[in-house]
């Protein structure tokens, strides 16, 4: 990315540019496309996502990908990372072990292709552990429209792409193409390809706007595991919340812990300049490991100021509380029939319901350090010197009653969680819907 001569600019618009650039990378052309009063350089549509495997023998893909504007959309820039976030073992930030070669379009109205240019190349190389931002291509999409973004990836090694539990969506006309050896580039022709179970999403997708994106940051149940993709490009109780009206990036890992986080956070971290809240959805990988309460609220507290530095001034942090982990005889019919998986509980005051009652308090601190619950003397949630702005309660919108530590039940089998642990496609859903007035959280 060349570097941008801030003297060129008017005043308020070095400033910007100067105060963006400190927190994430911008587009070359970026002051060709001057910020308006209330706007700011940021993510602008749904359907981002991390990357989280590195393949074994392919060594090329050719994806097509679908989206929705969130707001109207005058230009847009993609940012496409050669690291990936490990979901098989660590968990760990790691780079590729060595250089991709990436080309991109942007597709609006359907069939109609918009090159996206790295470096002023058409195909441009991303070094192992680096990233790519494209410069702004001019391209006018409604409100609400959906649109596409074509990627293609090649490598003498290997490619990193998204493997979880859903992948592309057909009905949505998404397709993949991969190989060990080498894939038509389709990123400016009509895709041949199917709906594959993995993809290459981009990280971001970045214009002006005035919006409240938003990056999601959770373990398994923000990633959507239980969840069915579908025609809404939302998976995960977290995005299907957000996604009807603010842009996101879903960072989300299967398995990941506040403690692993602390250890790995840096590329991750980086992305948040592009948003403007943070919704934090870990800690049930925690409680399940055997932490200790102290533990888990000293990582949280932590977590939330680091984010805080890479989020604008006026950026909020939003922590979940987290969601049951039991057993059933009945296949999850009933609730007498659930029984707490080990290290959680069914009496009302285990480690996942204390920090629960915690951040239902407010997460009261005392100076940085977490003060007991009711605390009347202690900073709270909300308040200038606290760094969490609010909490959303996921919790109570699928626990059969509050603390109780066993799923919701009609006498359906598997009606709420496929496996005590993980919310069902429906329970994504319904938690979803319950929980549309805590938008408000993010505005």
């Amino acid at each position: 990315m060349s570097t941008l001569d801030l003297s060129q600019y008017g005043a308020d618009q070095a400033a910007i540019l100067a105060q963006l650039t400190r927190r994430c990378p911008l587009p070359a052309n970026a002051p060709d496309f001057p910020l308006a009063p209330g706007q700011f350089y940021g993510q602008i549509a749904t359907n981002c996502r991390i990357f989280n495997s590195k393949a074994g023998a392919n060594k090329a893909i050719s994806a097509r990908n679908h989206h929705r504007a969130r707001g109207p959309i005058s230009e847009l820039a993609m940012v496409l990372p050669n690291w990936y976030v490990e979901r098989s073992a660590s968990k760990f930030e790691y780079p590729n072990n060595a250089g991709v070669v990436c080309a991109a379009s942007v597709e609006y109205p359907a069939g109609v292709f918009h090159r996206f240019q790295f470096n002023l190349a058409v195909r441009e190389l991303i070094a192992g552990g680096d990233y790519l931002v494209s410069a702004f291509v001019p391209v006018d999409i409604p409100d609400n429209a959906e649109f596409w973004t074509n990627i293609w990836l090649s490598a003498a090694s290997t490619i990193l792409f998204f493997n979880a539990a859903t992948g592309q969506v057909a009905t949505n006309g998404e397709r993949g193409t991969v190989s060990t050896t080498d894939v038509t580039d389709y990123t400016m022709a009509t895709h041949t390809g199917t709906a594959q179970s993995y993809g290459v999403w981009p990280l971001a997708l970045i214009g002006r706007t005035a919006q409240k994106p938003v990056a999601i940051l959770s373990d398994s149940i923000g990633e959507g595991v239980g969840d069915v993709a579908d025609t809404t490009d939302h998976v995960g109780m977290l995005a299907r919340l957000l996604g009807p009206t603010l842009p996101y990036i879903n960072l989300s890992q299967s398995g990941d812990r506040l403690e692993l986080l602390r250890q790995s956070h840096s590329k991750r971290f980086a992305v948040l300049g592009y948003a403007r809240s943070l919704v934090l959805g870990l800690g049930v990988n925690d409680v399940g490991a055997g932490r200790t309460l102290p533990a888990i609220q000293t990582d949280m507290i932590a977590l939330w100021a680091q984010a805080k530095q890479h989020l604008p001034p006026d950026g909020r942090i939003i922590q979940t509380t987290l969601t049951p982990s039991c057993t059933s005889t009945d296949s999850f019919a009933t609730i007498a029939n659930q029984t707490a998986a080990p290290n959680f509980s069914t009496s009302g005051d285990g480690t996942r319901e204390q920090l629960n009652d915690w951040l239902r308090d407010g997460a009261p601190l005392q100076g940085s350090v977490p003060a007991l619950t009711g605390t009347q003397t202690a900073i709270r949630a909300g308040t200038a010197s606290h760094p969490l702005h609010g909490v959303l309660d996921m919790a109570d919108a699928v626990e059969s009653a509050r603390n109780s530590g066993r799923w919701r039940v009609d006498g359906s089998a598997f009606k709420w969680t496929i496996d005590g642990l993980h919310p069902s496609s429906f329970a994504h859903k319904e938690a979803a819907s319950q929980k549309t007035s805590d938008l408000l959280l993010f505005q």
